[in-house]
């Protein structure tokens, strides 16, 4: 059984729990309720400068809060559209570009 759910979904609750911390990869991992399941979101370093490229020198934790709203939608975008595996969410580069 596939824990990757594959369906998109539209009518969910979606509440982010702070605070942010940093990984071991200079990314950010950021937990998420999902109706009554606790999702961990992670985001990659390159996906935090992505966002906003004229902030690529500040330190992830500074990008991530810099653009926190941006970040928090595409991440919203990606639940609905049924990307949570086993528990997790991994926002990078391509999911910032598109």
């Amino acid at each position: 059984m596939s824990c990757l759910i594959e369906r998109k979904i539209e009518n969910m609750n979606i509440e982010f729990l702070n605070p942010p911390v940093p990984d071991e990869n200079f990314g950010i991992i950021v937990r998420a309720k999902v109706d009554d399941q606790t999702i961990i979101c992670h985001f990659a370093q390159e996906a935090l400068q992505d966002v906003n490229p004229s902030m690529r020198m500040l330190s992830p934790m500074q990008m991530y809060k810099a653009n926190e709203p941006e970040l928090r939608a595409i991440t919203e975008r990606l639940i609905r559209n049924g990307k949570i595996q086993r528990g997790y969410i991994y926002i990078r580069t391509n999911d910032v570009r598109s």
